[in-house]
């Protein structure tokens, strides 16, 4: 018994501590994009958003999308839009293949995806404070994911109200805006080089990229194929290393890191990814 009681203390003391330190802790210092879902293909509207987090203009942005039929990777052909989340958490997929499947079927870089937990629309500042406790709640038994999500969370308090844009009705993925660039990727140029034989694999993947912010100054298909997927970029490089943290996003499995001057000097930029054979037998 005493032992319970000093854990709930210590988790109470942690709690306060976060509280209170967190705003100067989990600074979110880049764009996130998140997509909040019903894991629930039954659920009350079978609800799903848009969500740009945007520290470098202090606003959020958030669209309900409507429903449409979209690829989603690993070979399970088309679904609609709503029914993937629901289909990745039935498969027990983990947090790199629900962000990679999202990104690719809505187009742009999605860094989390999170579970929507209301039965009612998405629709004040104080819903989305909501939904992110939950987020946070969900994520304890995960470090990484936590500290995102706790990022996410403080800076939404920290954001007027008025700086809160939710939209009302659904648009369709083509619809979805560039987010407001990130300064930090001017210093990161990017050439992207399908390695595969699946064609316009490199030009799909570089107009994701740029919704994000990158400047993609080179797209190549070669013939020698990679079996893994790569990034070559120096790591001393502070706007490649943010790139690639968003990048890897596109991915379902694990990413080969590497610094190859040479490399670069052939393509003549600071991040080189290579397209390999592992996301190539994913995409349909």
């Amino acid at each position: 018994m005493t032992r319970f009681l000093i854990l709930i203390i210590l988790i109470v003391l942690i709690i306060g501590s976060i509280l209170v330190a967190g705003p100067h802790l989990f600074t979110l210092d880049n764009n996130k994009h998140v997509v909040f879902s019903s894991s629930k293909i039954d659920g009350s509207k079978s609800q799903i958003y848009f969500a740009y987090f945007l520290p470098s203009v202090q606003k959020i942005q958030i669209f309900p999308l409507s429903s449409q039929l979209v690829e989603v990777i690993g070979g399970y052909g088309e679904y609609q839009l709503e029914a993937v989340y629901p289909l990745l958490k039935m498969e027990k997929k983990d947090h790199r293949f629900q962000s990679a499947a999202m990104s690719w079927a809505v187009g742009v870089v999605v860094d989390e995806v999170s579970d929507f937990s209301f039965q009612s629309n998405l629709e004040t500042k104080k819903h989305l404070q909501r939904q992110l406790k939950n987020m946070v709640i969900k994520d304890l038994a995960h470090p990484q994911l936590l500290v995102e999500s706790l990022k996410l969370l403080f800076f939404t308090r920290s954001i007027p109200m008025e700086q809160v844009k939710i939209e009302t009705q659904p648009i369709a993925l083509d619809q979805l805006k560039t987010s407001a660039a990130s300064m930090i990727y001017e210093d990161c140029l990017v050439a992207v080089v399908n390695t595969t034989n699946k064609a316009g694999l490199a030009a799909e993947m570089s107009t994701i990229l740029e919704k994000t912010g990158a400047v993609v100054v080179r797209i190549v298909d070669q013939s020698s194929p990679y079996q893994l997927s790569t990034f070559s970029y120096e790591a001393d490089n502070l706007a490649c290393q943010a790139l690639v943290d968003r990048a890897q996003a596109l991915f379902p499995t694990q990413i080969v890191k590497q610094d190859n001057y040479k490399l670069r000097q052939e393509y003549r930029a600071d991040l080189v990814i290579f397209i390999g054979e592992d996301l190539a037998k994913k995409i349909n």
